[in-house]
């Protein structure tokens, strides 16, 4: 399995999702029935000044609703004292907060303590993280699988990160999804299920991620775990090229070449090569630099040849190589068409051998 973990927040993750935590039940935040009305309109109160980056103002809301006991007011005013917006940054006072917070099952002040805890006391982070997991957050969650996957801490267990995956999967996350897609492909943690992985690729793929999109463009593809269909194939590589993701990109300019899911078409398949060559996928480079080599379906030009050839043998393809051979002797030069062929050859390449052979 790949680890895709999005990025850890910084200590005060919360801020950034206070606009739509609001007063409505969500995960770390208290449950709109558990609030009265007077700190309901605290809490009203303090998110229209966040969004009006009136930070003194909202503070001293969110703080009188934190000592009226409101759970997402005391994380919210950790999380404030953390970076000193509002009021002057206090880390005790922050450690404070977030833990009366925590002390109530906020699943996202105890991720702050995770964070605040860190490598200063990793078995209290450990532990705050275990109950951020346990009560629903998906970033401790997708935290604690890769903590089991490294060993970080705990002792490893493949079985206990595809658990945690799940947990973050069947709460939507599209990252974990993949990541346990991945592992019922490979097996790791979990039996091999095809089907069930392509099932979750699918659902990461319909929430709009690239990857996953491209990944169920594969699968029809192949008749993995879903029914043999290139026109479907075709329908989410395309998505997923549009998106910039240069797998999908390659495997797009693979259709219009070959006429899978689409009609052949040249000029689509150039412009999709192009694309992904520009990104250094190799595949494209040297497919493009062939073309440019031959004069296929474009114009000849030795010298982008070259340059995308040469990346490409760079990466250790053989048949880049040998076609570097190729292009080398065209450009009467001798020397370097050896060195090319030699690389080639010594990966098994029979046209390369020949060559070799010749040029002795």
């Amino acid at each position: 399995m790949s680890v895709r973990l999005f990025p850890l927040p910084v200590l005060c993750s919360c801020l950034l999702s206070l606009s739509l935590c609001g007063v409505l039940p969500a995960v770390g935040c208290s449950g709109a029935s558990d609030i009265d009305a007077v700190t309901l309109e605290l809490l009203k109160t303090a998110d229209a000044h966040m969004k009006t980056k009136s930070y003194a103002e909202a503070a001293e809301a969110y703080l009188k609703a934190a000592e009226a006991g409101n759970a997402r007011a005391q994380d919210v005013v950790g999380t404030l004292y953390a970076i000193g917006r509002g009021v002057e940054r206090d880390m005790a006072k922050a450690e404070t907060w977030w833990k009366r917070a925590a002390e109530q099952k906020n699943a996202v002040a105890a991720f702050n303590l995770y964070r605040l805890y860190g490598e200063s006391n990793p078995n209290e982070a450990l532990a705050w993280l275990t109950k951020s997991a346990e009560w629903g957050d998906i970033t401790a969650q997708m935290t604690l699988s890769v903590h089991y996957y490294r060993g970080e801490g705990v002792e490893r267990s493949l079985e206990k990160c595809v658990q945690w995956m799940r947990r973050a999967a069947e709460q939507g996350d599209p990252t974990a999804q993949i990541n346990l897609a991945e592992c019922l492909e490979r097996g790791e943690g979990c039996p091999v299920n095809f089907e069930e992985a392509a099932a979750w690729y699918r659902k990461a793929a319909d929430q709009g991620n690239a990857e996953a999109q491209n990944f169920v463009g594969v699968y029809y593809s192949r008749g993995t775990g879903l029914p043999k269909d290139d026109a479907e194939a075709f329908g989410w590589f395309l998505k997923s090229a549009e998106q910039g993701y240069v797998d999908a990109q390659w495997n797009l300019a693979a259709c219009y070449a070959d006429g899978r899911g689409t009609a052949k078409n040249s000029a689509e398949k150039l412009r999709w090569l192009e694309k992904a060559a520009a990104r250094k996928h190799p595949r494209a480079q040297e497919a493009l630099g062939t073309c440019l080599l031959i004069g296929e379906e474009t114009k000849q030009d030795l010298g982008r040849a070259y340059s995308l050839l040469s990346a490409a043998a760079d990466h250790g393809s053989a048949t880049a190589q040998t076609k570097m051979g190729m292009l080398c002797e065209k450009l009467n030069n001798p020397a370097e068409a050896k060195n090319w062929y030699r690389q080639a050859a010594a990966q098994g390449e029979p046209t390369a051998q020949v060559a070799l052979k010749r040029l002795k």
